[in-house]
């Protein structure tokens, strides 16, 4: 019976680390993505043209030869409104797009020539697992006091304050880090 319960253990253990191993191979594969939301849906929407009109408000220009791809996708919550996937060529325009935009602070829906007010934001493109993670470490460090929660290259870091040490969060497990 012991070595039954140490062979199970030891399988969680196993299947835990598969399972971080294969989120970790579904993130990689976005490393060149940027996510944009909050841009409402027109009907004769250029997608090129709006990722154009951002860069030139957060002053990181991104020429079509840039992006590999373009294309609206669904929320899960909200089917209506679409949130924008870039691809572009390399991580590195990636990530000084990202910065840029985080940088401005706040871009509008009116400030792209579109109706409404609605806030637009700029992020990396996590998958679903990691967003869901990202969730739970927000309210967990609400809850714990906790200063800083921030995605940088697609990876959840945590920070209780200036000094204390930074924290990367990759699973469930290492929210317990946050305790």
């Amino acid at each position: 019976m012991q070595k039954t319960k140490e062979d199970i253990t030891r399988l969680e253990q196993r299947l835990e680390r598969i399972e971080v191993s294969i989120r970790d191979n579904e993130q990689r594969s976005r490393l060149n993505n940027v996510e944009i939301k909050g841009v409402p849906v027109t009907a004769s929407e250029n997608l090129y043209t709006i990722v154009s009109k951002i860069g030139s408000i957060i002053n990181c220009h991104v020429n079509k030869e840039q992006i590999d791809y373009i294309a609206r996708v669904p929320q899960r919550k909200n089917k209506d409104n679409k949130n924008i996937i870039v691809s572009l060529h390399n991580r590195y325009l990636r990530d000084d797009f990202v910065s840029a935009a985080k940088k401005y602070h706040s871009i509008k829906a009116s400030d792209l020539g579109l109706n409404g007010d609605s806030k637009i934001f700029v992020n990396d493109h996590l998958t679903f697992e990691n967003k869901q993670l990202l969730n739970k470490a927000k309210s967990l460090a609400r809850e714990k006091d906790f200063t800083y929660v921030w995605v940088k290259n697609c990876k959840i870091f945590v920070k209780r304050n200036p000094t204390s040490p930074t924290l990367t969060i990759k699973s469930d497990v290492d929210l317990k880090k946050i305790y």
